[in-house]
């Protein structure tokens, strides 16, 4: 099954958001941020688990597994039992893990984001071909406001052979949902007045 990229950027960027949270109680020194980076850390996992992500799953895992670590008082770095300065330690392993996962984070979206772009460029040939071929009509395009028009005016397009073969391309990179909000977006831009 070919992967939903809208979707996934959609939960990457609700895990950002509320890393910034995290970040910001970091900053201000607020004394919620252990706890409230360990909830985060749950959430990532569901996340991940969720979106069938194992790999990245078993990184958020250890990451916890940092994090509880250092919260029993023991450096995660050194396995050394901390007896002083227990809080600062946990507070740096803290600042780590949310770099860490920042980081992750930016670099999934990054790749979602490559994916979208190429998969939007590809779609946009394909209706300008289709423009140009004659097989749709500027008529058509603005009539495509629904997901029923869309498919309809999709299917329009499979009349040319070589659209259809760059709409397989097409569906090889995203999903068959991916390709029906990159539509949307390539008709209304295109429906904008210059």
């Amino acid at each position: 099954m070919q992967r939903f990229y809208h979707h996934e950027v959609q939960q990457y960027e609700g895990l950002l958001q509320l890393l910034n949270g995290l970040f910001e109680k970091y900053n201000t020194r607020d004394p919620d941020v252990l706890p409230a980076l360990q909830a985060w850390l749950d959430k990532a996992i569901a996340t991940y688990r969720g979106m069938g992500k194992s790999g990245l799953e078993n990184m958020a895992l250890s990451w916890k597994a940092d994090l509880v670590t250092a919260l029993r008082n023991i450096n995660p770095a050194t396995l050394e039992r901390v007896t002083q300065h227990r809080y600062q330690m946990q507070v740096a392993i803290a600042y780590r893990l949310l770099q860490a996962a920042g980081a992750q984070l930016q670099s999934d979206l990054q790749g979602c984001r490559q994916n979208l772009d190429a998969a939007r460029s590809l779609a946009a040939q394909l209706v300008t071909a289709a423009l140009q071929n004659g097989v749709v009509t500027d008529e058509q395009l603005e009539a495509a406001a629904s997901q029923e028009a869309l498919e309809e005016l999709w299917k329009d397009m499979a009349a040319d052979a070589g659209i259809a073969l760059g709409q397989k391309r097409l569906l090889m990179q995203v999903s068959r949902y991916d390709v029906w909000i990159l539509l949307e977006e390539i008709l209304a831009s295109i429906a904008e007045p210059a």
